[in-house]
């Protein structure tokens, strides 16, 4: 009878942990702040679908502050990044923008942190003739909401909006890039093709 129920907990223990690791988090759609490259008002306040246009593949870096003297790694992997851009929409149509964490000041009327790293954003943008969008996570809150430890890293959204894969915090290497491309490639749709009609 021990032994039975010894095997009744055991299972039920394991459908749990089944169950928790077949669990899929949905990336948030939270408040942000998009940096305008060419026009101002420098900053837009809208909500991150707004921003990607619902594109069905996103590809997400995460990085701290755009300061070379605070997070130089974080500019060194948006340029790796950036490198592997074309070859990757080789294989799938995707989304890509950088999600710059920045902290929010004791006094919430004191935004100078916050438009600090947005001029910061479009100096690099004109500078390295970066097209893709950088956005402002002003008080960390996507940094919270996904309980990320350390940056730069990199997320893939798939379509659902679901987290499908993450990079480990610091600089991408090779294999890493080469992982990112695997990922892609799993997430395209091949579309049908057309029946010829005799």
């Amino acid at each position: 009878m021990v032994k039975i129920k010894l095997l009744v907990s055991s299972l039920l223990i394991l459908a749990v942990l089944q169950e928790t690791l077949g669990q899929v988090q949905k990336f948030p759609n939270m408040q942000v702040f998009l940096v305008n490259k060419l026009r101002d008002p420098i900053l837009e306040t809208t909500k991150f679908n707004n921003v990607v246009n619902n594109a069905e593949i996103n590809i997400i870096t995460f990085v701290y502050d755009l300061d070379p003297e605070v997070c130089f790694p974080c500019l060194t992997e948006i340029e790796k990044i950036n490198e592997n851009l074309e070859h990757w929409r080789t294989i799938a149509d995707f989304n890509y923008s950088v999600l710059v964490g920045t902290k929010r000041e004791n006094d919430t009327k004191d935004s100078s942190r916050l438009y600090l790293s947005a001029f910061s954003a479009r100096d690099y943008m004109k500078e390295n003739e970066w097209a893709f969008p950088f956005i402002i996570d002003y008080g960390f809150n996507y940094l919270k909401a996904l309980n990320i430890r350390g940056v730069p890293c990199t997320y893939i959204i798939d379509k659902g909006g679901n987290i499908f894969y993450s990079t480990r915090p610091g600089l991408s290497s090779e294999s890493t890039l080469t992982e990112i491309a695997s990922k892609l490639s799993s997430l395209q749709v091949v579309k049908p093709q057309k029946k010829n009609i005799n």
